[in-house]
């Protein structure tokens, strides 16, 4: 089994101060003494048997949107420069009761509202595959892209407290906080530990999770489309990796469906949010529990199973 601290180095090597992070340059704050130092602490407790919680040693990273306690945390906004949370928000506050350790910050856009990975503080993020990024789908387009797994949880379930776009108003249903890891399976042990009330964003319910094994996917539906309204046509990679899920989706007996026209993606501008950088509130770390047509796409890179997850927002 490897040690906490192992883990540690080979990330600050790795992704975090390597010479592939700098190319990258998608951690934009190293938290590596500090997640050294809690990393002894972690082996410690495991050499006489005790474990800090169900993420016990795991590395992990936050998006730069939330606020973290003892590092910069900007939301890629100049006015955000050097400010310094005393406190972490509601899901980081989580997952490091629960054992995680927070190894770095990884960049955002300016409030996380662009297109591209980019800010005028620490400039641009680039994609280790070359394939792009995707704001307005914090959690999907990464997953997408990377080939690696997201999962967006349904309004209500995770507190945005501590985000840089936080709860209420206008984007209060817009916005959802989730993680993103190697495996589906990753999500049963992460979501049900930042999920649930911490009694100061209101939308946050105490929704039910259910477990994977209790899903019974004969009974599951799936509509599915080829293109989402937008003038430029799905590549021919998407196209086969739509071909691929559908078919292996048919074999376990789920039923699919090709969805209906879907309306253009094209819509009225909104109005710009810029929240307060306030530090006030307190944190609360609670814890809940026939065949379709033939269609003529490059599969996800291949990768490796890995305890890493990352916290994103998802507008």
């Amino acid at each position: 089994m490897k040690t906490s601290t192992l883990s540690r180095r080979r990330f600050l090597v790795g992704v975090g101060a390597g010479a592939a992070g700098a190319k990258l340059n998608a951690v934009v704050q190293l938290c590596a003494e500090r997640g050294l130092s809690e990393a002894r602490v972690a082996d410690a407790a495991l050499a006489k048997g005790n474990l800090l919680g169900p993420l016990h040693g795991v590395p992990c990273t936050m998006k730069d949107s939330w606020e973290t306690a003892g590092v910069i945390s900007t939301g890629g906004t100049l006015g955000r420069k050097g400010f310094i949370p005393s406190r972490d928000s509601t899901v980081v506050a989580r997952v490091r009761s629960e054992g995680a350790i927070l190894m770095g910050k990884t960049n955002t856009p300016e409030f996380t509202l662009s297109y591209q990975k980019s800010n005028l503080i620490y400039g641009r993020t680039y994609n280790s595959y070359k394939a792009g990024h995707q704001p307005g789908g914090s959690i999907r387009g990464p997953a997408h892209f990377n080939g690696i797994a997201g999962i967006k949880p349904t309004s209500g379930r995770v507190p945005r407290t501590g985000h840089i776009v936080d709860f209420g108003g206008f984007w209060d249903y817009c916005q959802f906080a989730g993680p993103l890891a190697h495996w589906v399976e990753d999500f049963e042990l992460i979501t049900p530990i930042i999920s649930g009330p911490d009694f100061i964003d209101t939308a946050i319910v105490p929704m039910p999770w259910a477990a994977l094994s209790a899903v019974d996917v004969k009974k599951l539906r799936v509509a599915y489309y080829l293109n989402n309204g937008s003038e430029t046509a799905p590549t021919a990679e998407t196209l086969a990796a739509v071909t691929k899920v559908r078919a292996t989706s048919a074999r376990s007996s789920i039923t699919i469906t090709p969805a209906g026209r879907v309306r253009s993606c094209a819509s009225p501008r909104r109005p710009r949010v810029c929240p307060s950088a306030s530090n006030s509130w307190p944190v609360h770390s609670a814890k809940t529990s026939p065949s379709p047509p033939p269609i003529s796409s490059k599969p996800a890179p291949a990768v490796t199973k890995s305890p890493f997850f990352k916290l994103l927002l998802s507008p």
